[in-house]
């Protein structure tokens, strides 16, 4: 992308909520240019939106909802799915309790937090997508999150929420690129960045976990072996650990964030244990249930027999963004 398409919230007239709650962040050099221009004709004595109403928001999560679940249905994806999307949901309200965030930025986290993996192709880098991925008039090179950001605002849009809380709900989920040269820098960013990535079962529901994501790529692309599984697991629950160590006061000293920080330490220490040789049951399981995953035998998307048609993957945004369905 050319610095000619990125685009400051900074920049704008009048952004008083974005920039009360987003300033400093980098995220917001890549608002979509309708988003900017939307935001440009605010005018210079806007006031902050104001939160939409309960049983409107709760229409809205419905048909967000419905929009994940007909994605769903042409992705087939073993892990980001619109299970994930309502288990980051619902983290993210355990994250989120006891915190004094207005209305409107919960709203914002919500929505980010349901689609963040909208459309999700199944695999990182969209060149490694083993189906054609959504809106592929923007090529490969775009992170999927931008994607999911770009079709939640459409959504949005269509359903006349204010602008501020659509450049923020864009905002927030590009904060979830995890491997991307993202930056996280405010509480709110790193709240949902933990209800994404933060281990909140068991050992073993944490490596099906994985092993679904593992599902999900190339065969070529996934580890040759148990040792070589744990050591990209052990790489990436350290970059988890980071983020996690990265939150400010206000989250690092509640429950939710010590239970998930408890619980990715017990991780780490049963793959060490099982790296070091030391914990040979759990090597015997790991051996069990992880290894047919990495074999070149093993389907590489859970349920998913055929690639979808263009016509298909059209068929299910225009589903979700039908006009006649937003009231």
């Amino acid at each position: 992308m050319s610095s000619k398409q990125h685009h400051s919230i900074e920049a704008q007239t009048c952004t008083p909520f974005l920039e009360h709650y987003l300033s400093g962040t980098t995220n917001g050099g890549n608002l979509p240019p309708d988003l900017v221009a939307s935001l440009g004709g605010l005018g210079k004595n806007c006031a902050w939106p104001r939160p939409i109403d309960d049983a409107s928001f709760a229409h809205l999560v419905e048909k967000l909802i419905d929009m994940l679940v007909n994605y769903d249905r042409v992705f087939s994806n073993a892990y980001h799915n619109v299970k994930h999307s309502v288990t980051v949901f619902d983290r993210l309200d355990t994250v989120l309790a006891k915190t004094s965030y207005p209305a409107v930025v919960m709203q914002a986290l919500q929505l980010a937090a349901l689609a963040h993996d909208l459309a999700h192709p199944g695999a990182t880098l969209r060149r490694d997508a083993i189906i054609k991925p959504a809106l592929p008039e923007l090529g490969n090179d775009v992170s999927n999150e931008r994607v999911s950001g770009l079709l939640l605002d459409q959504f949005l849009a269509l359903r006349g929420v204010d602008v501020q809380i659509r450049a923020m709900a864009f905002v927030l989920i590009q904060a979830t690129t995890f491997g991307a040269a993202v930056e996280i820098h405010t509480d709110i960013e790193r709240m949902l960045a933990i209800a994404d990535i933060a281990p909140s079962g068991s050992f073993i529901e944490w490596v099906y976990e994985s092993l679904a994501v593992e599902r999900e790529s190339p065969v070529e692309k996934r580890p040759s072996s148990l040792e070589e599984w744990i050591v990209r697991r052990l790489a990436f629950t350290n970059f988890i650990q980071t983020r996690l160590l990265s939150v400010g006061v206000e989250v690092g000293n509640r429950l939710p964030y010590r239970i998930y920080t408890t619980n990715l330490g017990e991780i780490r220490r049963v793959l060490f244990e099982v790296q070091q040789g030391v914990n040979p049951a759990m090597a015997k399981v790991l051996e069990a249930i992880v290894t047919p995953i990495l074999s070149k035998h093993s389907p590489s998307v859970l349920g998913h027999t055929a690639e979808p048609t263009s016509a298909q993957i059209a068929q299910a945004v225009l589903k979700g963004l039908r006009l006649d369905e937003a009231e």
